[in-house]
């Protein structure tokens, strides 16, 4: 980053650009910025982003950094953040944020034939002890048991403090993975969730699940549409909005193959251990 600063109207800034001006986060001195306290201008320097410091018009002459072309999630205006959170000290406002911007999502938990209860009940217990609990979680039971276990698999869920749970029974012993979750989408699309991730009652969750995943979106500033399970079939996770724009796996299509016929960010579509890595089978 550069200390030469800009006159405002000496460049052309994208519009989907962040000013620190007026941030809560920013640091000064003697009106000059030298910092963020919620260190993301180290975060967009590491990543290649330009950092451009500003010299404001106005009587103060203040030098303060623009993100040319990103918008900073962490962006609150100062009075506004001092109002809101009701806290004067700036650190806190820091964890307010950072509570803010937990990602919600929604977990599909396979429930199969060879699994037990005691997977489910080990499987619920990883997932509330994530850094970042899932905001819905829904058990699909696919054990095609001739005794009908919701009201058992409805009693373990009720020993968990998830937002929200629910339980979908699959009869149908030909109807593959890729059409049940069809059938959870379409039951839940009303629902605010960001993504969606696949996992199996045969296979633990590790603790960092969630904490890699945030990190790769908030800290390393990864993208994907679409993340391949790992070699145990564990892991894959769409986000809501690619399901929705091209109707999930309809026509025994699979999401995937309609993004790359379409050349709709194919480059997008990445392995989950890129993203969490602690979902790497050693």
């Amino acid at each position: 980053m550069t200390k030469e600063s800009i006159k405002n109207d000496e460049v052309n800034i994208q519009v989907s650009s962040t000013s620190c001006y007026n941030c809560v986060f920013a640091e000064y001195s003697d009106n000059v910025q030298t910092g963020c306290k919620a260190n993301r201008l180290e975060m967009f320097a590491k990543h290649g982003h330009d950092i451009i410091p500003i010299q404001n018009d106005d009587e103060d002459e203040k030098i303060f950094f623009v993100i040319d072309g990103k918008v900073c999630v962490y962006y609150r205006n100062s009075e506004w953040a001092h109002a809101y959170y009701k806290k004067d000290s700036v650190e806190e406002i820091v964890t307010c944020v950072q509570n803010e911007l937990k990602i919600p999502y929604h977990v599909l938990l396979f429930f199969r034939d060879s699994d037990s209860f005691e997977d489910i009940n080990n499987r619920l217990s990883e997932l509330e002890n994530q850094d970042v609990k899932p905001k819905i979680i829904t058990i699909i039971d696919r054990s095609h048991s001739i005794e009908n276990y919701s009201a058992k698999l409805m009693k373990i869920c009720q020993n968990y403090k998830f937002s929200h749970w629910r339980i979908q029974t699959v009869q149908a012993t030909d109807q593959i993975d890729n059409d049940v979750i069809d059938l959870v989408y379409d039951s839940t699309k009303k629902m605010k969730y960001m993504f969606y991730t696949i996992l199996e009652c045969s296979h633990s969750i590790p603790k960092d699940m969630s904490k890699d995943i945030h990190k790769s979106l908030h800290d390393d500033m990864k993208s994907f549409v679409v993340l391949t399970p790992n070699s145990n079939g564990v892991g894959k996770t769409v986000l809501k909005v690619a399901h929705e724009k091209y109707s999930g796996n309809s026509f025994t299509i699979p999401l995937e193959d309609k993004i790359v016929h379409y050349d709709d960010a194919p480059h997008l579509i990445k392995k989950v251990e890129e993203i969490c890595p602690s979902l790497q089978v050693s």
